[in-house]
């Protein structure tokens, strides 16, 4: 089968088309990150690549409003209020992978009948308090971006929470 008749004009058009070797280095190098990072939320922090995915994404969701709702209130962005978020996810991954590694690695003991690994326990309870955290921090975001007049749930899931007031609300 010639090349033409399955849509490409040459043998070295096909290989351009689907490997791209101009970009090769990058592609790989990109890719190469990407499965380390999944190894590394797979093994370590012990939670599959989607979820650890939608942890990323709800972290960037609270960086990317938080700068916005800062600038919007007058304050000056600055980069060590960006490394203190990296600081908290980091405290945030210590626990949930530290959890997980002694959940993975002391094995739980029968008593009484029944079997209970606390360190399993605290792994999803570190993991969920996370999810949770991140979106309370979006959530208090929202609201001093003004979203709760636009969106009424950002509101009451504020006054379920107890957030404090936005310094719209306390003049």
């Amino acid at each position: 089968m010639k090349t033409k008749e399955i849509g490409f004009e040459t043998s070295t058009h096909l290989l351009n088309s689907t490997f791209h070797p101009i970009c090769m280095k990058a592609t790989f190098s990109i890719s190469a990150i990407l499965a380390l990072l999944s190894t590394f939320l797979k093994d370590f922090v012990g939670i599959e690549p989607y979820a650890g995915l939608a942890i990323i994404i709800l972290f960037s969701i609270e960086i990317f409003t938080g700068i916005k709702s800062s600038i919007k209130e007058g304050n000056p962005f600055t980069s060590r209020k960006l490394w203190g978020g990296f600081i908290k996810l980091g405290i945030y991954m210590t626990l949930i992978g530290a959890s997980n590694l002694l959940a993975n690695h002391i094995p739980a003991k029968p008593f009484l009948g029944f079997s209970f690994n606390i360190y399993e326990w605290l792994h999803y309870f570190f993991l969920n308090f996370t999810i949770l955290q991140l979106f309370t921090s979006c959530i208090e975001n929202f609201r001093r971006l003004g979203w709760g007049e636009f969106v009424p749930a950002i509101d009451k899931i504020s006054t379920f929470l107890k957030l404090e007031n936005t310094k719209k609300d306390k003049k």
